[in-house]
């Protein structure tokens, strides 16, 4: 797995004293991740942070924090933990965002350059799966990238070039302990039917089917990267105080009217992305279309308003958590 060690090299300016975050769940995943960091460490004397969430809703999430911990101290990694509670029924969506509001935290508070996340190449694969069974946007349906800039810091996965086989088989050679979740079996969650039933079967067609899938979130990421490059020309025009301007929308073309829609929506929405669906673009794209003056629709979590030429949200209800 040279190809890791590659990655983090040219995607990272790291100089000595640079403090790094890695969001450690104690899975071989991130264990492996860490262990790349580590090697990373003795090149250049980095500080490292562990960003560990503990989710609060399995038994043994509280022997793997223990594990997680007790392994930084030995590796002379700085340790940091949220033990979450939620007042309704866990999420997919609501996880995400605790995580990463979690991991904001934490690289504010060590004014750190760059957060790394075990994200790899089996991921990436049942995330497309999941947005094409789902719908999902151009950028949705492209999964997710290797490197996000974000305002402050820059999100890094070098694991999306690894299978799990890859992965299992560099923590068994390299003697890397890990923690295995037992919710991965539980076959009531999606992305674990996904990962039982149809990966297998893609693999048997071809081995490094991940690196197909790779190539594939690629070219649909350079398309939505033109695509957002044209729409940042003209957003400033239509939208303007979080108010759409219908008529001015109307005479650009569908896919840079959907871009518009997608963009002001995910203002809107944040870290709460996930809860959009494609079926909601095209919602808001009969909206602007209907010939009735003033309208209304329900979104997850907001209303969207029309009167007139005007479009804009009326309310928006957080999500609890």
């Amino acid at each position: 797995m040279d190809e890791v060690l590659d990655f983090i090299r040219v995607n990272c300016s790291l100089k000595a004293g640079d403090y790094v975050v890695i969001g450690l769940s104690g899975g071989a995943d991130s264990m492996t991740l860490l262990d790349h960091l580590l090697r990373i460490r003795r090149e250049v004397p980095i500080q490292i942070v562990c960003a560990h969430v503990h989710h609060n809703i399995r038994e043994e999430s509280d022997e793997e924090a223990i594990f997680v911990k007790d392994y930084c101290a030995e590796h002379d990694v700085i340790f940091e933990m949220i033990k979450l509670k939620y007042q309704n029924k866990f999420t997919e969506s609501i996880g995400h965002e605790k995580r990463y509001a979690f991991f904001n935290k934490i690289i504010k508070k060590y004014h750190a350059k760059y957060l790394f996340t075990a994200h790899h190449g089996d991921d990436l694969i049942e995330t497309i799966l999941m947005r094409i069974v789902r719908g999902s946007t151009l950028k949705g349906y492209a999964g997710f990238k290797s490197v996000v800039e974000r305002k402050n810091y820059t999100i890094l996965r070098p694991l999306i070039t690894c299978s799990k086989e890859e992965i299992l088989r560099y923590a068994l050679e390299n003697n890397i302990p890990y923690v295995e979740d037992s919710s991965n079996k539980n076959l009531a969650i999606t992305r674990n039917r996904y990962r039982e039933y149809l990966l297998p079967a893609l693999k048997r067609e071809k081995n490094n089917v991940h690196l197909k899938f790779l190539q594939y979130s690629q070219v649909l990421n350079d398309y939505n990267d033109y695509v957002e490059h044209e729409v940042e020309k003209i957003y400033a025009a239509i939208v303007m105080n979080d108010i759409i301007n219908i008529d001015v929308l109307k005479r650009q073309h569908i896919v840079l009217i959907k871009a518009i829609i997608n963009r002001w929506l995910h203002e809107e929405y944040l870290d709460n992305v996930n809860l959009l669906t494609a079926q909601h673009t095209d919602s808001i794209i009969n909206l602007i279309n209907s010939d009735r003056p003033n309208m209304k629709i329900n979104l997850p979590g907001c209303i969207v308003v029309k009167a007139y030429n005007r479009l804009y949200i009326e309310k928006h209800i957080n999500q609890s958590v």
